[in-house]
């Protein structure tokens, strides 16, 4: 599976997402804004699996992490542990 960076996927919006009208989560790896709980869903479409954001989620949501993350927050963790929280609520 490739790898995408964000100049890659910049032009596009989520309403080019081919599982877009079926979609739950709350925040999309091809908009760049929003906020997330790690009790919400993550992105199901196989073709953004591999970016940091959908990577990061799924830890956060492994480890039982709590609060709220940004997009911005959710590209730039590094390390992902028990003790990683969010911004609170």
């Amino acid at each position: 599976m490739p790898k995408f960076t964000k100049q890659e996927i910049k032009p596009l919006k989520p309403e080019d997402c081919v599982i877009f009208d079926k979609c739950s989560a709350p925040i999309c790896p091809l908009y760049n804004k929003g906020v997330w709980f790690s009790d919400e869903d993550i992105c199901t479409n196989e073709y953004f699996q591999q970016t940091r954001q959908v990577k990061n989620q799924k830890k956060l949501k492994k480890n039982k992490s709590k609060g709220v993350f940004t997009i911005e927050i959710l590209g730039n963790l590094k390390r992902i542990g028990k003790k990683t929280k969010g911004l609170s609520n």
